[in-house]
C-alpha cells in the first residue's frame, strides 16, 4: 500500500462540489497517480462543475464481465471551511476523508495491484464531480457507461455492524454493503398574496396570508409519509413574511421525499399536485417551482442477490465477513441501476469512518487494507 501521504495530499485539495478549480486539481492529481498504468483517460467538462473523469483499462475481454468502479471526488466542505487534515489514534481526519477520499485511495491501490499481477482488464473507473448535489450533470455519460458494463461497484463507505466495537478484529473484518437505496425528490413551493396592514384588516376574507396558505399545505404534505412502506417526508426549510405589522405577502418552502418503491413516488407526487390545487386561503396563489432534484431508487433484484452471494463467498475466503442492508441515502448506484436494470450493483466498498458530512469526519485507517483486499479479490474472481 502506498504511503498515507498520498491520501493526505488528496484530502487537502478542496473539492467542494462547486469549487470547479479544486475539483479539476483533484482530477489532475488522480490522473497523475494512474498515468503509468495501461489505461485511457476521458474527461468531460462542464460550465458549472469540475470535470467528470472516466478511466478505462486498455485491455477489454468481451467474454468477461466489465466492471465499473464508481467514485465521487466532490465533498460537502466549502473552500472557506479550513478543516484540518491530520492523523490521530488510528483515525485520519479531514474533509471528505470518509466520503469518499479514502475510497478513491482504495480504488487506486486496487487497480495498481491488478496491474502488477498482470490482471488489469475490463475496468471502468468513474470519478463523478457533482454527486453531492445529486449528480445533476453528465447523465448521458452515466447512461452510456451503464450500458457498457455488467457490474457496478460503488465506493461509498462500508457500514459497520453495531455488534462490534470500533477497532476490534471483528469490526475491521466485517463489511456491511448496501444492497439497495431509496430514491429522493426535493420540491420547491411558493405562495403569494396581496398582503396588507395587519392592524387595519379585521375581516377573515381580507387577511390573505401567504404563510397561512403554505402552512396548510405543509401539514398535508407531511401527512403523505407512509412509514409502513418506508416513505418519508422532510419539510426541509421555510421562509416568508417581512414585518409583524404586515400580512405575509409571500412564503417559500422546500420539502423532500425519500421512497423505496416507485409506486410510492408516484402516489406522493400525485397527492402533492392535488394539495397545491387547494385554495386554503382565498386570494393566495400557489406556484410550483419544480424539483431541485428527482433521483431514482435502486431496488434489490436477482442480479443484486447473485452479486452479493459472490462477494460473501469471496469475503469468506479472505476472512472478511460480508453483511448486506438497504440504505436510506442516495448514491450514484441508483443512477446506474435506473439506466440499466440488468446490472449487478453493490455499494459500500469503501473503508469505514464516522462523522460523514461534519467537521469531525474521519476514516478508520485500519479498514483501508481490508477494503483493498476485498475489492481486489472480488474483481479477480469476477474476471477469472
Amino acid at each position: 500500500m502506498q504511503n498515507l501521504n498520498t491520501l493526505l495530499q488528496l484530502i487537502k485539495i478542496n473539492s467542494y462540489t462547486t469549487n470547479r478549480e479544486g475539483v479539476n486539481e483533484k482530477q489532475d492529481f488522480i490522473q497523475e497517480l494512474l498515468k503509468d498504468l495501461p489505461v485511457s483517460f476521458q474527461r468531460i467538462s462542464d460550465d458549472t462543475y469540475g470535470d467528470f473523469m472516466v478511466v478505462r483499462s486498455d485491455k477489454i475481454d468481451s467474454n468477461k464481465p466489465v466492471i465499473a468502479m464508481v467514485f465521487h471526488i466532490d465533498t460537502v466542505h466549502k473552500l472557506e471551511s479550513e478543516i484540518e487534515t491530520y492523523i490521530d489514534d488510528g483515525k485520519l481526519y479531514g474533509p471528505g476523508s470518509m466520503d469518499m477520499q479514502g475510497s478513491i485511495f482504495v480504488g487506486i491501490e486496487v487497480v495498481e495491484k491488478l496491474h502488477i499481477e498482470g490482471k488489469l482488464q475490463n475496468i471502468v473507473m468513474v470519478f463523478n464531480s457533482c454527486e453531492e448535489k445529486g449528480s445533476p450533470e453528465f447523465q448521458s455519460t452515466v447512461r452510456d457507461i451503464a450500458n457498457e458494463v455488467t457490474h457496478v461497484m460503488v465506493y461509498e463507505s462500508a457500514e459497520s455492524s453495531n455488534q462490534y466495537k470500533a477497532g476490534s478484529k471483528e469490526f475491521l473484518h466485517t463489511f456491511v454493503l448496501a444492497t439497495g437505496r431509496k430514491g429522493i425528490f426535493q420540491q420547491v413551493i411558493e405562495t403569494e398574496g396581496p398582503g396588507g396592514h395587519s392592524g387595519m384588516l379585521s375581516k377573515k376574507e381580507d387577511r390573505k396570508n401567504a404563510i397561512a396558505q403554505a402552512a396548510h399545505m405543509m401539514v398535508d404534505i407531511d401527512a403523505l409519509a407512509n412509514y409502513d412502506k418506508q416513505t418519508t417526508v422532510n419539510l426541509a426549510y421555510v421562509n416568508g413574511g417581512r414585518e409583524n405589522t404586515v400580512i405575509s405577502e409571500d412564503c417559500r418552502f422546500v420539502f423532500d421525499v425519500r421512497y423505496k418503491f416507485e409506486d410510492e413516488r408516484q402516489r406522493v407526487k400525485n397527492a402533492v399536485s392535488e394539495i397545491l390545487n387547494n385554495e386554503f386561503v382565498a386570494g393566495v396563489k400557489t406556484k410550483d417551482l419544480g424539483y431541485n432534484y428527482d433521483l431514482p431508487s435502486w431496488q434489490p433484484n436477482e442480479n443484486t442477490s447473485k452479486f452479493f452471494s459472490d462477494v460473501v463467498s469471496v469475503g469468506t475466503g479472505i476472512n472478511i465477513k460480508i453483511e448486506g442492508a438497504e440504505r436510506g441515502g442516495w448514491s450514484d448506484g441508483c443512477n446506474f441501476y435506473f439506466y440499466n436494470n440488468d446490472l449487478f450493483v453493490l455499494d459500500g466498498f469503501g473503508p469505514k469512518g464516522e462523522g460523514e458530512h461534519t467537521v469531525g469526519e474521519f476514516l478508520y485507517i485500519d479498514t483501508i487494507e481490508p477494503a483493498i483486499n476485498l475489492s481486489y479479490n472480488v474483481i479477480k474472481e469476477l474476471l477469472k
